[in-house]
């Protein structure tokens, strides 16, 4: 597997949440109007878009999501309300005491039983008529049935009374919009805005990106299951880059993506390599038609890239900080041109450096005993090599021995060694004018990768994005690596 950052397929829109309301109610009492409109236009209405929540909740699984009984809902909202009756009339004093639900106590002006009834009455016929919302309508009409009671006495009590239905109306279907807008459908994988990006389009993703960059799901459970986050991560960065591309008009040609992918196809395939291209895209389940999105979506986004980053410019003055504090790592470290000897156990290690000092020559044990095949046949020769670039527990006895001598056996995770010092080159001190050009240049992609992440990073946390559970990552507002939001180009 050849590990790439990278970026998937074309997404479906999210149908918008909404439905139509529940009918109209005849009631005419102006607290009543006034919890309605205050409450965000939950009260019905023929055939106008509804607020989230005007309708059953379907879950990811398709089904309608569990709700309270009315005889439940009922004897919450009335014990709440009755509560707050009582509430209302503290610090009033005689016939002006605030009734309770269902009381017959009513001011001149205010509706009656009847009034209310009839409100009730004529919402729950249109509600038997729009069936899939009865449960919800009922709710907000029980809370106006209990509120009309509360508006018997002074304005001040009609006030009150107004609030609390409007918190409770919240209350009754606030949830259930707030769980509407963050659910996903069945079968999507993650989804960013009203853009969903189902489980299959993500594996279609996967498929274009080895088709393009040889990225190789991996077998094993435990590293399939963090493949699965980190492409799904993948997946909510592109599509956010997508969008962002978009609202600034940065749009690819077919045409400019058909030269891109002719000339990938000659330097991959060779002159005439397309039947072998088509043939590699049916091996891996891919199709011309993705892989032209996909080079499509990488151009968009390297011009993105240019736009967010802007010109970058570094200098002198930083140029000269910079080579005094990276001066060691300018400037040609120790080299040291080592042989080794892998064996399975101390005992053969010892065995081998036993034969070393009686003379046996090195390149013969290599090739007779050695365990690693890649330098078996050239007598253990490892080449020039910086201290770095040799496991830790080696190159540590590799950079203290001196030149000629035998060192080992030492374990690593890989076997037992035994190795010899051949050569060593003394390192070379980094001069200014000779690496101010490349010096300035990695300032530069520093800079410029800097700004990069950083606007990422907010697009990232400012972004709509939903994760099913199993595709969701440890971290979802972490950039995704060094190169976030980027797979490599294909040729330009």
């Amino acid at each position: 597997m050849r590990p790439r950052s990278g970026t998937f397929a074309d997404f479906d829109q999210l149908d918008e949440a909404g439905a139509p309301r529940p009918g109209t109610s005849t009631t005419a009492d102006t607290a009543d109007t006034a919890v309605g409109e205050a409450a965000g236009d939950v009260r019905p209405s023929d055939g106008g878009p509804a607020s989230a929540g005007d309708e059953p909740v379907t879950g990811a699984a398709g089904e309608d999501r569990p709700e309270a009984s009315p005889a439940d809902t009922g004897a919450a909202t009335g014990d709440h309300t009755t509560e707050a009756a009582t509430a209302a009339g503290e610090g009033d004093t005689g016939t002006d005491a605030a009734p309770t639900v269902g009381s017959d106590v009513m001011e001149e002006g205010a509706p009656g039983d009847g009034d209310v009834e009839a409100a009730v009455a004529d919402g729950a016929d249109h509600d038997t008529a729009e069936s899939d919302h009865s449960e919800t309508a009922g709710r907000v009409a029980r809370l106006r049935r209990q509120v009309t009671s509360l508006v018997a006495g002074t304005r001040i009590r009609r006030i009150v009374a107004l609030v609390l239905a409007v918190v409770l109306v919240l209350g009754a279907v606030g949830g259930f919009a707030w769980w509407r807008l963050t659910a996903l459908p069945e079968g999507a994988a993650l989804a960013v805005g009203d853009v969903v990006v189902t489980s299959d389009e993500l594996d279609q993703r996967v498929q274009t990106l080895q088709a393009l960059y040889g990225v190789e799901p991996p077998t094993e459970p435990d590293r399939l299951d963090s493949f699965r986050r980190d492409a799904a991560k993948s997946v909510a960065v592109s599509t956010l880059l997508d969008q962002e591309a978009v609202a600034r008009g940065l749009v690819v040609s077919d045409k400019e993506a058909g030269d891109v992918l002719n000339r990938f196809v000659e330097q991959q395939f060779g002159p005439g390599g397309r039947a072998a291209f088509v043939q590699t895209l049916g091996n891996v389940g891919a199709s011309e038609a993705s892989v032209t999105d996909e080079i499509k979506r990488q151009l968009a986004v390297s011009r993105l890239t240019d736009q967010v980053v802007g010109p970058v410019t570094v200098d002198d003055a930083e140029l000269r900080t910079a080579f005094d504090q990276r001066r060691d790592q300018l400037g040609t470290p120790e080299l040291r041109s080592v042989r080794h000897i892998v064996v399975g156990d101390e005992a053969a290690a010892k065995d081998v450096v036993g034969r070393l000092n009686a003379g046996t020559p090195f390149e013969q044990l290599a090739r007779e005993r050695s365990l690693d095949q890649s330098t078996r046949d050239s007598g253990g020769n490892l080449g020039q090599a910086r201290r770095d670039q040799l496991d830790p527990a080696f190159g540590d006895a590799a950079f203290t021995a001196s030149p000629g001598a035998v060192f080992g056996p030492l374990q690593t995770e890989r076997g037992w060694y035994v190795g010899r010092v051949d050569a060593v080159t003394p390192p070379v001190p980094a001069e200014f004018d000779q690496v101010k050009d490349s010096l300035r240049q990695t300032l530069e992609a520093e800079k410029a990768l800097d700004r990069w992440r950083g606007w990422l990073g907010d697009a990232i946390r400012s972004g709509d994005v939903r994760y099913a559970d199993d595709y969701r990552p440890a971290d979802p507002e972490a950039l995704p690596g060094p190169g976030a939001g980027q797979t490599p180009a294909p040729p330009r």
